[in-house]
């Protein structure tokens, strides 16, 4: 099966145009959330602004803690995606999930890099707590423990260092 998009493809070209596989560098994230159907007044928008630093094009066998625990044991060897599938020509850069592009990336490795996220509601920067009852659980902050995670490209905002 070919699975052909030119989104994740058009992104992949920016992001190596600019970049080098593993080079560190920020992507901006912005989402309106859908919102629980019960208990949220009519007319109320919830935005998640993200900031993450981050690499890409690394592969995810590669990664030293991926090596370490498959020799220990504590994990089996590296299998298909959980999820998705590579877009034709773009392994271990861009997934296609139910009609949507994704692109893989990996926490930057540089400590000063961290992710950060802004909560809007109706327009206005928030705190969490503020919009925490409105959103769904899955778009709730959860931690990062994951070596890689993808992002949908249709929210990416900008690119740059």
């Amino acid at each position: 099966m070919k699975i052909e998009t030119t989104i994740g493809t058009e992104a992949m070209r920016a992001i190596e145009s600019a970049f080098n596989a593993g080079s560190n560098f920020y992507i901006e994230t912005r989402k309106e959330l859908e919102l629980k159907k019960r208990d949220v007044p009519e007319g109320t928008s919830v935005v998640k602004a993200s900031r993450y630093g981050v690499r890409y094009g690394v592969k995810f066998e590669n990664l030293a803690s991926i090596q370490a625990a498959i020799e220990e044991g504590t994990r089996d060897d590296v299998g298909p995606l959980p999820w998705g599938a590579w877009q034709e020509g773009q392994y271990n850069r861009v997934i296609i999930h139910k009609g949507a592009d994704y692109l893989r990336l990996y926490p930057a490795s540089f400590a000063g890099m961290k992710h950060k996220t802004q909560w809007f509601l109706n327009g206005a920067e928030v705190q969490f707590a503020a919009v925490e009852n409105y959103i769904k659980a899955d778009d709730k902050p959860k931690p990062h423990t994951a070596p890689c995670f993808g992002v949908n490209v249709a929210n990416i905002v900008s690119i740059g260092e």
